[in-house]
């Protein structure tokens, strides 16, 4: 994934920082048979951090082309949230309003429509992890009052507290009379 900020580290030494691009980055100089640290000290936008350092001990090269040795892949996971409105009655999903997405600077960043049928789902690219978005109801359901009051929802900070957390908390619902 381009955009993630990476550091290989030599026990507390940073050996080298490089903003991850579509092609690999190629670090010459470390040595053969040492085990150097890897992290990701921020990922992109819609992207999960990876907390977890990732070890990789440096082997000798071999000499095949297809040689896959000294390569490590810190692969993120996308933010992934939901946004549906109910009838607060019969708890049917309503089709037609209309829900900004606000930052925690006033910012809207991204305006969804919600569906009869199925949860819909923000734009991931649009969400940062660590930060609080508000979800304001522009538009209501023909028929339908506007939802009472705006909902928050905390995108977790890394990937790890996203695993602990409850699956529903990743759905804003919207309830109408």
């Amino acid at each position: 994934v381009a955009g993630a900020l990476l550091a290989i580290y030599d026990g507390d030494t940073e050996i080298d920082r490089w903003t991850s691009t579509d092609q690999p980055h190629m670090i010459s100089g470390l040595e053969n048979g040492k085990t150097y640290t890897v992290k990701e000290l921020s990922a992109p936008d819609g992207y999960y951090l990876f907390s977890t350092p990732k070890e990789i001990t440096i082997s000798a090269p071999s000499t095949t082309a297809q040689d896959k040795d000294n390569v490590i892949t810190v692969a993120d996971d996308t933010i992934d949230f939901y946004l549906q409105k109910i009838d607060s009655r019969t708890k049917q999903r309503l089709s037609g309003a209309q829900f900004e997405i606000i930052d925690e600077d006033g910012n809207v960043v991204a305006t969804v429509e919600s569906s009869d049928a199925e949860k819909v789902k923000i734009p991931n690219e649009v969400l940062k992890s660590g930060k609080t978005y508000t979800v304001h109801e522009s538009i209501s359901v023909d028929g339908y009052y506007y939802a009472d009051g705006d909902k928050t929802f905390t995108v977790p900070s890394t990937v790890e507290d996203a695993k602990r957390m409850d699956k529903t908390a990743f759905t804003v619902t919207v309830e109408d009379k």
